[in-house]
């Protein structure tokens, strides 16, 4: 398990626009041994550049997950 390249991350920004409360920002902490598939992700983030998406910024960390222990407030783990 891990994040990939975003795809779930990328759904959740596209679903933001959907509803009423937009969010300003988005901050996401994407963990995955593969750091290259992480930064496909990143590079399909800036293709999918669509008017009106929320300041995104991404935090990739490459380790195992089984690891990785989160620091600080989550608003939302996918």
């Amino acid at each position: 398990l891990g994040a990939g390249p975003g795809t779930a991350s990328i759904a959740l920004l596209l679903h933001a626009l959907s509803g009423d409360r937009k969010p300003k920002s988005i901050e996401f902490t994407w963990v995955d041994r593969n750091r290259k598939i992480m930064e496909d992700g990143i590079d399909l983030l800036e293709h999918w550049k669509v008017p009106g998406l929320p300041r995104t910024t991404v935090r990739l960390i490459s380790c195992d997950l089984a690891q990785f222990r989160p620091e600080g407030e989550w608003d939302l783990v996918l």
